[in-house]
């Protein structure tokens, strides 16, 4: 699944995944007939292999790769990674900790 926030979407190229397809709303209109008529591999993730519808070297992620991207690069230390660690002990024998990630 695809964002639907601009005024073309892409998808994936279904021979090369790091290219797209552009499909704005002409395009869609084409999509929308073939499916209509039963075309050859084409459904609602296969746009059809048509000159509307060239492959272009920009890559795109879906929302569950962009989403996976994001929680990877916002990993924060749970707290079963704390470690207690005795850092000093004041001269009153009061022992002061420190938490380390």
């Amino acid at each position: 699944v695809y964002g639907g926030n601009t005024e073309s979407m892409r998808v994936k190229d279904r021979l090369d995944p790091t290219w797209s397809v552009r499909v704005n709303w002409q395009n869609l209109w084409v999509w929308a007939q073939a499916l209509q008529m039963g075309a050859k591999d084409v459904d609602l993730d296969k746009p059809p292999t048509l000159s509307q519808f060239a492959s272009e070297d920009y890559q795109i992620q879906t929302l569950a790769e962009k989403a996976s991207i994001i929680a990877r690069r916002a990993r924060l230390p749970s707290a079963n990674n704390q470690v207690y660690t005795l850092s000093w002990v004041s001269s009153s024998g009061k022992q002061y900790g420190r938490c380390h990630p």
